[in-house]
């Protein structure tokens, strides 16, 4: 939770850099940084589907939890 309030507030600070002094270069890495920030947060979620499909050694069941 730390690292992903952390990401996140780094990442706001570069848009805020990135608007205010008009670079491309620093809101391309703002952009960059918020997925980086998603994937973290939606980390928890993926990793308990993970564990069940470590868990189930199915392949219908591993396809039909990707899916859904």
């Amino acid at each position: 939770m730390v690292v992903f309030a952390l990401n996140l507030l780094f990442t706001v600070i570069e848009f805020v850099g990135g608007i205010f002094t008009n670079l491309m270069a620093i809101l391309s890495d703002a952009i960059h940084d918020l997925g980086d920030t998603v994937a973290i947060g939606g980390d928890p979620y993926g990793s308990k589907k993970l564990l069940i499909v470590n868990e189930i050694n199915d392949l219908p069941v591993v396809i039909s939890v990707f899916l859904s």
